[in-house]
């Protein structure tokens, strides 16, 4: 649906070089619940307030949340209780990014 369709600017480095610091995502709002992950497709996240885009993967005990540049930002593990202690919530299923090189 249209109505569900947001853009989001992208910061850092951590979706590189899939994403570039400054890139746009459009994010399908409407595709919020765990049950709606596809593992390894990109998501808008609310990590207590930060945004947050990450490949996310169901666990049988929460997600997996992984970056592009795993150098840098390994895999991080939440179990469904630490999902609610921090605050984590999916946002929505990014379904369309663009950017420009530098």
């Amino acid at each position: 649906q249209f109505s569900n369709a947001k853009c989001v600017t992208v910061r850092g480095n951590s979706m590189f070089p899939v994403l570039r610091d400054g890139a746009t995502v459009g994010v399908n709002t409407g595709m919020t619940s765990i049950g709606d992950v596809v593992d390894g497709d990109l998501y808008a996240i609310n990590h207590n307030g930060q945004l947050r885009v990450k490949q996310v993967y169901r666990t049988p005990t929460g997600l997996k949340l992984r970056s592009f540049n795993r150098e840098e930002y390994p895999d991080e593990d939440y179990t469904f209780a630490e999902i609610q202690d921090q605050n984590l919530s999916l946002i929505g299923h990014v379904f369309w990014w663009g950017m420009f090189a530098r």
